[in-house]
């Protein structure tokens, strides 16, 4: 029996171990999906979500004496890497003591038998950090059977009046700190705001607060019914900017994912291991451009032959790369052949 342990009922949580979990139980893998550790039962192998507790650690050191593989997952830089950990505007911050993390995970590592992480970069971290070399990169997928929408049909004519959505957490900015939005989108956005439909889902940050009049507001909905969602607001445009730091280049290019499957072109940061840097080069908001450079690549977008082109090349993009259903062998292949029986 395998246990898939989901510490974060948000996006991560399903996307790194409720989905692959059932869709391997629905192949016939012998597969226990949970929120806690089951502790009390016979395991071959515990895949455990973002474990950096000890008293976490000291259970799966009962299940290692007990015979059990143990594999950890991360999908976010949740310890002290490159001298970095999460950046000062990311409330998050206020709940994970990384120093405590970082030591934990290091006082620990006899019990791991494997790391897996969504990310290259993420995977160079924590060897780095631990001089810990037992680490697979299982990038992040969406499943069909959730993201199963229509492919959007082409424009016809320029895009007059584009609809914008940022649909990201609000961990990217503080109520001080405009975080991962730079000066010059939000200046982008507050000159063209008469322009476009700009949609918001979540808080409105304090830097659009002067516009708020101007922003369609939507509020957050449970992680299972978000996809229908985002596909039902029909954005031309999806933004997903990224502030420069070890963090933001530890994630992962769900967003462009998540873009890709529901047919909204998305806009996105670039700089030197952005998660964003396999988007099409026309939509990349380098971290020198200006109001005006946005402004002018944003507009070019709108060309219905630009357009056109950019979402075919997301749709491929996704088919090659995207999708759970393609990639579970990934995710069969860390556990032993006479377990999973597929």
């Amino acid at each position: 029996m395998i246990e898939m342990i989901c510490a974060d009922y948000g996006a991560c949580g399903q996307i790194r171990i409720n989905w692959p979990a059932q869709l391997m139980q629905s192949l016939g893998v012998p597969i226990l999906n949970t929120r806690t550790l089951y502790a009390g039962f016979p395991l071959d192998t515990v895949f455990i979500q973002r474990c950096a507790e000890r008293p976490i650690f000291d259970i799966l050191r009962n299940c290692k004496k007990n015979g059990s593989k143990v594999i950890l997952d991360f999908d976010d830089l949740l310890f002290k890497g490159y001298g970095e950990g999460l950046p000062d505007y990311n409330h998050a911050k206020n709940d994970l003591n990384v120093n405590q993390t970082t030591e934990c995970i290091k006082n620990n590592l006899d019990v791991i038998d494997k790391v897996v992480v969504s990310t290259d970069y993420l995977k160079n971290v924590f060897t780095d950090t631990f001089n810990f070399n037992r680490v697979e990169v299982i990038p992040n997928y969406l499943p069909r059977w959730i993201y199963h929408f229509d492919r959007k049909t082409n424009k016809t004519e320029d895009i007059v009046k584009p609809t914008v959505l940022y649909a990201g957490s609000s961990t990217h900015y503080s109520d001080t700190d405009t975080g991962d939005f730079s000066k010059s989108l939000i200046e982008f956005i507050k000159n063209n705001i008469d322009r476009i439909n700009f949609v918001i889902v979540g808080n409105i940050p304090f830097f659009f607060k002067d516009i708020a009049h101007k922003i369609i507001n939507i509020q957050p909905i449970n992680i299972l019914e978000y996809p229908i969602l985002i596909n039902s607001l029909n954005a031309d445009f999806i933004i997903a900017p990224l502030k420069e730091n070890v963090f933001n280049k530890c994630k992962s290019n769900l967003k462009y994912l998540e873009s890709c499957a529901v047919g909204s072109v998305m806009i996105g940061s670039s700089f030197d291991n952005s998660p964003y840097n396999c988007i099409d080069e026309r939509c990349k908001m380098q971290k020198t451009m200006t109001a005006k450079n946005i402004e002018n690549m944003f507009w070019k977008l709108c060309e219905k032959d630009t357009y056109n082109e950019i979402l075919e090349g997301q749709y491929k993009y996704m088919n090659e790369n995207g999708w759970l259903e393609n990639n579970i062998s990934k995710y069969t292949n860390l556990f032993d052949d006479k377990i999973v029986g597929i």
